[in-house]
């Protein structure tokens, strides 16, 4: 086909995509001229432009709603024209009512909500239009996707050559452009062109795909490279486990994140090869051995978040990694125990449970706030404030007391819902601990951080002042730089295999010092002396000295910082600067 017909066939089947999909196009165009609306009004007060906020992710949320019922109507109400305008004004309510109930204010909760609502409604168009017919759904997934790449490639550069266009003309003419339009053309170029060409490229429902031919290049992709690398990585993961078991040192909070991407990645891997299964060994062998291999691996994550959940109760964050790993492992035990597959299963469970997180009872926001405020009533049970149901202040609270209760009570208010601390009364403001409970609401440590199981404690580097007279060397080193450092015949090195810090006088060992384990001793000390606002941390704080047969040495830290999950003696370093004094005997 030659470029001239090409291009004609697009624009035909654009122009079919209006007819197809009126709603969608027309909801496009509205959002466009709002967006320029908006745009044009300059500032407004700050409550106009939440109203503007709310209108704007009313119509962008319309967007792959109504394209979703438009699948709905053709799948159920194909030649029934009244029953289709029933679909779009039930569509239309729950857009009003959306907008009344769920964005009465714009807050955390409220954003969270309209991004899981929009992703459950961008995974529905995968599968809204095979609810009936569910043969090659991996190859209609296949040709959504292909869609989508052709829409972002002819958007992109339709949209780079009008803004060169533009560009030029600005310094060729000096026609001063303003830069708003360039903002206007990416709205139409991707609300009104790239909606319609995506929509003109989907598939009409009666496709069968049976002479749909599987891409060799993305066959050769996902044998020989991904699978490969997926199945590398997960004798990694083994191995790592296994240190685990043998040591019983509980893996980090980056090791979940890790394995729940990467089994999240190898269920769509799994999707994809699934055309292919009956005519290639690998892909085949993949499939039935890796689902079994992995749920080993996504138990051992489970048990590492339960160490965290047991600590410091749900948040959202948790809530989604939990929920996403249940899915993932329901999923794979789905691939180990049912065949022939029905993978539209994946999209429509997965769009489920997005709904289920976001709404509900069972949503990430009930179960964080009923979880922390378990927490914050056995703590202070267990401490003494709360007794028989009254709460009661106390003339003497530790820092750690007051640390723990000041930050369950500031994840309530970064979420702007104090009002949903139930032992608190319903007027609750935090400037009102001290009178509740005997001490000021103090989240944050001036001079250090603890967050969980992080933390970090600096000097300011403008206020160190050190006394050298009675030491013959000064040296800075940081973890991350400078590991070495040659003085005179001196040789100091840092090793960050071992976090050991050793001096060397040609051959013979001066001393040697396990940072971390310093970094340990200041972290014990600092954690429950801080005052969290009268002042930071103190020079004396972060000095330590150590005397040995040949050298005296002096090491003040400037910077510390780590992760103490579980255990008060057991740490990682995440980083230390320093600076050394020695003194040769």
């Amino acid at each position: 086909m030659r470029f001239r017909e090409r291009i004609a066939s697009t624009l035909y089947s654009m122009r079919n995509s209006v007819k197809r999909f009126p709603i969608t196009v027309i909801v496009s165009i509205l959002f466009v001229i709002v967006q320029i609306y908006i745009n044009e009004q300059g500032y407004p007060s700050n409550d106009i432009r939440e109203i503007y906020n709310k209108i704007s992710m009313t119509i962008g949320l319309a967007i792959p709603l109504s394209l979703c019922l438009g699948f709905i109507n053709e799948v159920f109400f194909n030649k029934d024209k009244i029953k289709q305008g029933l679909t779009y004004v039930i569509g239309v309510i729950f857009l009003v009512l959306y907008y009344m109930f769920f964005l009465k204010e714009i807050n955390t909760l409220a954003v969270i909500r309209y991004t899981g609502t929009m992703i459950f409604l961008l995974i529905g168009i995968f599968y809204m239009l095979r609810l009936r017919n569910k043969e090659n759904y991996e190859f209609h997934v296949l040709s959504i996707n292909y869609s989508i790449a052709i829409t972002f490639i002819y958007s992109a550069v339709l949209y780079m050559g009008i803004i060169f266009i533009l560009f030029t003309i600005d310094q060729l003419f000096d026609a001063n452009i303003d830069g708003k339009y360039y903002f206007y053309t990416f709205l139409i170029v991707t609300f009104i062109f790239g909606v319609s060409l995506f929509i003109s490229k989907l598939d009409k429902i009666n496709e069968d795909y049976k002479d749909y031919d599987y891409s060799n290049a993305l066959k050769i992709l996902l044998i020989y490279i991904v699978i490969p690398l997926i199945s590398i990585y997960t004798l990694i993961l083994y191995v790592y486990f296994a240190k685990i078991i043998v040591t019983w040192e509980w893996p980090k909070g980056l090791v979940s994140h890790l394995v729940l991407w990467y089994s999240t990645l190898s269920v769509f891997i799994i999707f994809l090869i699934t055309p292919i299964l009956e005519e290639n060994k690998i892909a085949r062998l993949f499939k039935i051995w890796f689902p079994k291999l992995v749920l080993p691996i996504l138990l051992m994550m489970f048990m590492s978040i339960y160490q965290r959940l047991d600590q410091y109760g749900f948040t959202e964050n948790r809530y989604f990694v939990i929920v996403l790993g249940m899915w993932v492992t329901g999923i794979m035990v789905y691939f180990s125990l049912v065949k022939p597959l029905r993978n539209i299963i994946i999209p429509i469970t997965l769009s489920l449970v997005v709904l289920n997180s976001v709404y509900g009872p069972l949503s990430a926001f009930n179960v964080s706030i009923n979880s922390q405020n378990n927490r914050l009533n056995k703590f202070l049970t267990t401490n003494g404030f709360l007794l028989d149901g009254e709460l009661i202040k106390k003339d003497q609270v530790s820092q750690v007391q007051q640390r723990e209760i000041s930050n369950i009570v500031e994840y309530f208010k970064n979420r702007e819902m104090v009002d949903k601390i139930k032992i608190f009364p319903d007027d609750f403001k935090t400037e009102e601990m001290q009178d509740i409970l005997g001490f000021a609401f103090k989240p944050d440590i001036y001079g250090g951080y603890i967050s969980e199981d992080y933390f970090n404690y600096y000097l300011d580097p403008y206020e160190i002042s050190l006394d050298i007279e009675a030491y013959d060397y000064y040296v800075y080193m940081a973890t991350w730089s400078n590991r070495s450092s040659k003085i005179s015949d001196l040789e100091l090195i840092y090793e960050e295999k071992n976090n050991s810090l050793k001096l060397f006088k040609g051959e013979i060992l001066l001393f040697e010092e396990d940072i971390k384990s310093l970094v340990l001793t200041l972290h014990n000390k600092l954690k429950d002396n801080i005052d969290n606002q009268k002042e930071g941390v103190k020079l004396e704080d972060m000095i330590i000295q150590k005397d040995y047969e040949s050298v005296k040495i002096k090491i003040i830290f400037n910077n510390i910082s780590g992760r103490n999950p579980y255990e008060n003696n057991k740490i990682s370093l995440d980083g230390a600067e320093f600076i050394i004094l020695i003194d040769i005997k």
